[in-house]
């Protein structure tokens, strides 16, 4: 009976560490800490808090090289440098 309890616990601690995994935040926070970066409808936005205004940082067209449909679905990170 004990042994059946601690596999039990085993393969559930498992399964959960498997399939529960967090997955990373898709936005950026800046610097000034009132605002973070997403990628939203294929741009890269500025989201200002508290008041949610959101600004173009990067356009949609910008993204996109001539004849490459991928766009944004190929970007997997970015980051905002000091300078803007």
């Amino acid at each position: 009976m004990n042994f059946r309890n601690i596999f039990f616990k085993l393969a559930l601690l498992l399964v959960t560490g498997f399939f529960g995994q967090a997955g990373a935040q898709e936005i950026k926070w800046a610097s000034d800490g009132n605002s973070y970066y997403q990628i939203s409808s294929g741009e890269l936005v500025s989201i200002s808090l508290p008041s949610n205004e959101q600004r173009n940082v990067v356009d949609r067209n910008a993204l996109y090289s001539a004849g490459n449909n991928a766009g944004l679905s190929s970007i997997k990170d970015f980051q905002i440098s000091e300078d803007g």
